[in-house]
C-alpha cells in the first residue's frame, strides 16, 4: 500500500476549529476523504492537538515552538501571523522532513499542502525516489514537479503568456477543484432576508462593493471574518452592516443557510473562491466577480452571478430568487463533494506514478476513472429581468 506523506500547515493546526484557514482546512478534508481508501495510507505530520482522520499521525511540531513563534496572538480577531522563516516553519520542515526519510518506501508521495513546507519535501526526497506533489496550490507560487491546480483559470495564470506563443507543455500539472465535506452544509434551512459576506475582512475580497451594493438596495448585510472596520478606516460597522466575527462550521453552516444570497467579489484572480461554493452548497446564491476561478464554476444568471460593475451587482441583487437553488446544490455536491473529487486525485496520483517510474505518456492504458473538468448537467436556466 503506497503511503501518502501528508504535511500541514506549521503555523495552524488541523483542526475543525481553524476553519478561516482554507489550506489547513484543505489537509482536514483530504485526511477524511481518504479514511476509507484501500489503495492509500494517509500519515499526517503535524501539531500534536491536530484532530485529523489520518491512518497515522506524527507531531513534528510541539506546543511549546507554537507558542515561541506565535505566542498569544489572536487569529480570530485578526489576519493569521506567519512567515515561511519563522521558527515554527524551520522547526516544521526540519522535522518532518526527518521523519519522512526514515520511514519512507520508493514509491511513496509526499504532498505539500502549503508551498512553506517545501523545504520538508526536498530532504525528505532527497534520493529521488518519492513523487512530490502540491496537491491544492491555491496561490501564485509553486514548486513542485507534480500539481494539482483548484482551477484552470490558475493553472494558466502560472502558465503565463509565454506559453500561449511557444509550445511548454506541462503534462504533470493538473486541476483538481477544492472539496468540501456536505456534513457541514444545510440548504434546507429556511431563508431570511439578509445578504452574507464570510472571508477575510479588506478590500482585496471586495467586501466595500458588498457594503456599498447591500446600503443602495437597503438590505441587511451580515459579516463575518478576521478583522475590523478599521480595514477600510472606519471606526465602526455601518448602521446597515451586523458583524458577527469569526464564525466556526456550525454558525457559517446556520449563516449560510438561511442567507438569501452572499457576495465574493474578489479584487484579484481568485485561485479558487471556496466561499462561493460554500454558499451554493447551502442552496445561498453567491454574487461574485467576473475574475479567476468563479468563471469555471459559476454561470451567470444560473447558479449565480458574475459581475463587472455595481449594475451588474444590483441586477443580481434583484434576481436571486429566480434561481434554481435546488439545481445550484445539486450541481456544487456533483462536483465538489469529498466522494465527487476523490477519483480526480486518484487519477492524478496514478498519472504521477507512472510518469516518474513507468513509461509515462507511453504507458499502457488502464481502466477509467473519472473525466477532467466540471459536470454542468445538473443546472437549469431561467430568464433574468
Amino acid at each position: 500500500m503506497t503511503t501518502l506523506h501528508c504535511l500541514a500547515v506549521p503555523h495552524t493546526v488541523t483542526h475543525p476549529e481553524y476553519s478561516a484557514c482554507a489550506f489547513t482546512q484543505k489537509v482536514l478534508k483530504f485526511l477524511e476523504m481518504f479514511k476509507d481508501s484501500k489503495d492509500f495510507r494517509t500519515v499526517h505530520y503535524g501539531h500534536p492537538d491536530s484532530q485529523t482522520a489520518a491512518h497515522e499521525h506524527v507531531n513534528v511540531i510541539t506546543r511549546e515552538i507554537h507558542q515561541q513563534t506565535y505566542g498569544d496572538f489572536d487569529w480570530r480577531k485578526n489576519q493569521f501571523k506567519f512567515s515561511s522563516s519563522d521558527l515554527s516553519h524551520r522547526v516544521y520542515n526540519l522535522v518532518a522532513g526527518d521523519a519522512i526519510l526514515q520511514t519512507k518506501q520508493k514509491g511513496d508521495f509526499v504532498l505539500a499542502f502549503w508551498g512553506g513546507t517545501a523545504e520538508a519535501t526536498f530532504a525528505a526526497n532527497k534520493d529521488n525516489d518519492l513523487v512530490v506533489v502540491e496537491p491544492g496550490i491555491g496561490n501564485g507560487h509553486a514548486f513542485a514537479p507534480f500539481r494539482c491546480y483548484e482551477s484552470y483559470p490558475l493553472l494558466a495564470a502560472h502558465y503565463g503568456t509565454d506559453r500561449v506563443s511557444h509550445c511548454k507543455p506541462q503534462w504533470s500539472w493538473r486541476v483538481v477543484p477544492n472539496y468540501f465535506n456536505l456534513a457541514d452544509f444545510d440548504d434546507s434551512l429556511p431563508r431570511e432576508d439578509y445578504a452574507l459576506y464570510i472571508g477575510r475582512i479588506g478590500v482585496n475580497k471586495g467586501l466595500h462593493v458588498a457594503m456599498d451594493a447591500c446600503k443602495r438596495m437597503g438590505i441587511k448585510l451580515k459579516v463575518a471574518g478576521q478583522g475590523g472596520p478599521d480595514a477600510f478606516g472606519l471606526k465602526e460597522w455601518p448602521d446597515h452592516v451586523e458583524f458577527v466575527g469569526c464564525v466556526g462550521i456550525e454558525q457559517r453552516r446556520e449563516l449560510m443557510g438561511r442567507a438569501r444570497f452572499g457576495f465574493l467579489l474578489s479584487q484579484y484572480w481568485e485561485p479558487f473562491g471556496g466561499t462561493a461554493v460554500e454558499m451554493m452548497l447551502s442552496g445561498c446564491v453567491p454574487i461574485v466577480s467576473d475574475f479567476g476561478a468563479m468563471t469555471e464554476y459559476i454561470v451567470d444568471g444560473v447558479n449565480g452571478f458574475r459581475c463587472l460593475s455595481m449594475r451588474d451587482i444590483l441586477r443580481g441583487i434583484a434576481n436571486v430568487d429566480r434561481i434554481d437553488r435546488s439545481a445550484m446544490v445539486r450541481f456544487a455536491r456533483a462536483n465538489f463533494s469529498l466522494d465527487a473529487v476523490r477519483p480526480k486525485f486518484l487519477r492524478a496520483f496514478e498519472d504521477f506514478a507512472e510518469t516518474k517510474f513507468g513509461a509515462g505518456w507511453y504507458g499502457e492504458p488502464k481502466p477509467w476513472i473519472t473525466g477532467l473538468g466540471l459536470d454542468f448537467s445538473h443546472l437549469t436556466s431561467t430568464p433574468m429581468v
